[in-house]
């Protein structure tokens, strides 16, 4: 049974906002002249409390073994664990009444059905955590309606039965940084969050790390995810930035939907399936390492695109598909990327092939550099599998006579009429490769 503590007279360890414009513990006089807990407790006044024992959830209840109903409240756990025995929220703020600066630090908490509750709260932290098992479908932590809310510097596990290390909902501002989330099938579900930065996060044996949904204007960055996760990062919405992350994977590295969402200088390989997908409108894929795809069944590859208006550029493609282009609803641009492949660039039948004023077709693949290959009959630099015409002038085809024809076929130039009689990667026809490079180009700092 909860118990309420006495006002504390004066604020012995204040909040400070910092830079960033999220709540930070200032420097304050010593500990042992907080406020002790040692049972489930409401903290209804400003204060720092310290946990001075572990604290078990005495029954079934669907209440917060510790909840938090001011502002200006710093919890310190000092080391020790709050077990919710499966039920309730281990430590929580009640999200009937907006508050602010609130901090969670140096605390374990474990198998509750939400561990850490951030409702209705503004410029508050959660610093030092470990929190264990949720129980079924629920939240290590969860962020709802809450903005400026930083989680860093934390130990985070996903639940078994699909719950999420983090559950974030109509939240804003929000950091989460220099995390390690273990196990589970799910790290970070956030949906309808804005403005907000997932940076320095290691991920390890989860199955889906980072999924954001209906998001717009984050930033997802510096991320480490190992342990072959069947998506690595999985993000929809609009104005999304995607950069700098790392990503084994046995299936997608990273899928984007929506619209102008931004993929650079990411490391994914090798995915077993695609290292990226991307569908919607006016994305850009710039200075990425991509390889992926099953050679035995020639599916899969380093980059999938549909919609249009997409810019690719500079990056490194390697494996099936260099890029595959599953349908092209206005421009896409592949330029001056270095593409190693079964199939460099591939186009599939589209039903609308959009022509631009100069009469090129909505495809335009331009100074990439093809690597030869042997020659087998069914390898392609450039397979255009489309009725409407490819552009794919100024590449290098991996020889300075250009490309080569496949086997069996004599291949043409449907606008300048020249052969593809060269020694270097095979094009199909209906591409526009004349004229071509003679020498390698350099696109590291191209694009």
């Amino acid at each position: 049974m909860s118990r309420r503590l006495p006002q504390v007279a004066v604020l012995l360890v204040a909040l400070a906002v910092g830079a960033a414009g999220t709540a930070v513990l200032a420097s304050g006089p010593a500990s042992a002249q907080a406020t002790s807990i040692d049972s489930c407790t409401v903290i209804d006044e400003p204060g720092h409390y310290v946990l001075t024992q572990d604290v078990d959830q005495p029954g079934e209840t669907e209440s917060a073994c510790i909840e938090i109903r001011s502002s200006d409240v710093v919890l310190d756990g000092d080391g020790h664990t709050v077990d919710g025995n499966g039920y309730g929220t281990g430590v929580g703020t009640a999200g009937t009444t907006a508050i602010e600066n609130v901090s969670v630090v140096d605390l374990t908490v474990r198998e509750s059905v939400t561990n850490v509750r951030f409702e209705n709260v503004s410029d508050g932290q959660l610093s030092n955590v470990t929190s264990q098992g949720p129980d079924s479908t629920g939240a290590g932590v969860a962020v709802i309606d809450a903005d400026r809310i930083e989680v860093r510097s934390s130990d985070l596990a996903g639940g078994s039965f699909g719950g999420p290390a983090i559950r974030i909902r109509d939240s804003k501002f929000l950091t989460v940084s220099n995390n390690a989330f273990t196990g589970g099938v799910r790290s970070i579900d956030a949906e309808l969050m804005t403005q907000s930065t997932v940076s320095g996060n290691e991920f390890s044996g989860v199955d889906y790390p980072v999924d954001v949904d209906r998001g717009a204007d984050n930033v997802i960055s510096n991320n480490t995810i190992r342990d072959r996760p069947q998506v690595g990062i999985d993000v929809s919405g609009h104005a999304n930035r995607v950069s700098d992350n790392t990503i084994a994977t046995a299936g997608t590295g990273i899928n984007v939907s929506g619209t102008q969402t931004s993929i650079e200088n990411n490391d994914v390989s090798p995915s077993e399936e695609w290292a990226v997908t991307a569908r919607g409108d006016d994305h850009t894929v710039v200075n990425n390492d991509l390889s992926g795809g099953d050679g035995i069944e020639r599916s899969g590859g380093a980059l999938r695109l549909a919609g249009g208006d997409h810019r690719v550029a500079s990056n490194t493609l390697d494996g099936v598909h260099g890029v595959y282009i599953e349908s092209a609803a206005r421009s896409v641009d592949v330029q001056h990327n270095d593409i190693d492949a079964i199939y460099g660039a591939r186009v599939a039948e589209m039903e609308l092939c959009l022509r631009r004023q100069s009469g090129a077709a909505a495809v335009d693949v331009r100074a990439n550099n093809f690597t030869a290959d042997g020659g087998d009959g069914r390898t392609y630099a450039v397979l255009n599998e489309d009725d409407g015409l490819l552009a794919a002038t100024n590449n290098y085809w991996g020889a300075e006579n250009g490309p080569s024809s496949p086997t069996g076929e004599n291949v043409s130039d449907p606008i300048t009429g020249a052969a593809a009689d060269g020694d270097g990667a095979p094009v199909s026809s209906g591409v526009h490769f004349d004229p071509w490079l003679t020498q390698e180009h350099t696109n590291q700092t191209a694009g």
